[in-house]
């Protein structure tokens, strides 16, 4: 029995070092990121954006959805915001690199 209590000890996530709990946390808040991201998608929420964010659409909306929509920002702008994490993040990774890594030959 003491076999088996310690096989399912390996598995749990306070059995393991600090790296590993970190991990199992930084994996159930992006879980639950998805889900709360998935219930707010799924939730039957008109979002107007572009054309259709008109003001006599805006009208018949919740308040949380009116401002919202009331923040308008430029199309450009927004795609440069959009894609600045990903732009960020792979120039972090490079810099963090090790030279062997890095090296072209």
């Amino acid at each position: 029995m003491t076999e088996l209590s310690t096989l399912v000890a390996s598995y749990q996530w306070y059995a393991g070092n600090g790296e590993q709990r970190m991990l199992y946390w930084a994996s159930n808040a992006i879980i639950g990121q998805f889900l709360l991201a998935a219930l707010a998608l799924l939730s039957g929420i008109n979002a107007p954006y572009g054309r259709y964010n008109q003001e006599a659409e805006k009208s018949g909306q919740s308040k949380f959805v009116r401002l919202l929509a009331s923040c308008d920002v430029h199309p450009k702008l927004a795609w440069v915001l959009q894609e600045c994490p990903t732009l960020l993040f792979a120039a972090g990774c490079w810099a963090r690199g090790r030279r062997e890594c890095k090296a072209s030959t």
